[in-house]
């Protein structure tokens, strides 16, 4: 009777397992936890019956591991037949996602895999699936991410935003007793002075920064409302 497979990682192994199951959610992950649980004493067996696997396939996924690492997890990985499509798109993806897509004549300033794509093609002639450029950015250590909004630095407190409301409504009482007032309200619900937040490929382990200008800007019209002859101006603001 043959000996049960086992493999024994190390602690560097054993994090970049980890790391793995972090960073995706399809078939990789359960064939890292199938690593993971085999590390820990778990039979093929074992595993198979916790994740409702076959047997075999638990150990095919075992063996491929002790002869070709972690990148024998991969769904179509085949020693000695390396896809050249996709290092060449490792390797281009480093040096373009390090500048702005203007700089190559685009007129976005962020990197979208369609866009790497026809890059690719407009640089190399070649074609490449998304899939192949997918799988390019996460091997060269990418991954696609949103950025969340932050409260600026200079931003006021609560208690600065009621002292102005406050200001604001003794300003309307002081001229509404001088002449007729008409107060509209309107709901901004709909509307926004911030743009959509726009995701982006950034390095693994990376995240974004909120920027915040110091410039000093003019004030202009925000919104206002026109009717017939009539405008009136809701508010001025800060360029930024």
């Amino acid at each position: 009777m043959p000996s049960p497979l086992k493999v024994s990682l190390s602690e560097e192994e054993r994090e970049e397992l980890i790391e793995l199951r972090k960073n995706y959610s399809d078939y990789r992950c359960e064939r890292a936890l199938m690593i993971l649980m085999n590390d820990e004493g778990k039979t093929a067996p074992q595993i198979a019956d916790i994740l409702k696997r076959h047997p075999h396939t638990v150990r095919d996924q075992i063996k491929a591991y002790k002869e070709n690492g972690i990148k024998g997890l991969e769904r179509d990985y085949s020693p000695g037949r390396p896809s050249n499509l996709r290092e060449k798109a490792v390797e281009k993806v480093k040096e373009w996602i390090e500048h702005s897509p203007k700089e190559y004549g685009y007129s976005q300033n962020i990197w979208k895999k369609d866009l790497l794509v026809e890059q690719f093609k407009k640089e190399t002639g070649e074609d490449i699936s998304n899939r192949t450029m997918n799988r390019a950015l996460n091997e060269a250590g990418y991954s696609y991410k949103t950025p969340q909004k932050t409260v600026p630095e200079k931003a006021p407190s609560k208690e600065e935003k009621i002292d102005r409301l406050k200001e604001l409504f003794e300003g309307i009482e002081d001229f509404a007793k001088e002449d007729d007032t008409e107060i509209i309200m309107i709901d901004e619900t709909h509307f926004s002075t911030e743009p959509y937040n726009h995701s982006s490929w950034l390095k693994r382990g990376e995240h974004f920064f909120p920027k915040h200008s110091d410039k000093k800007g003019e004030p202009n019209y925000f919104w206002r409302l026109e009717s017939e002859e009539r405008e009136i101006l809701l508010e001025e603001r800060q360029k930024r």
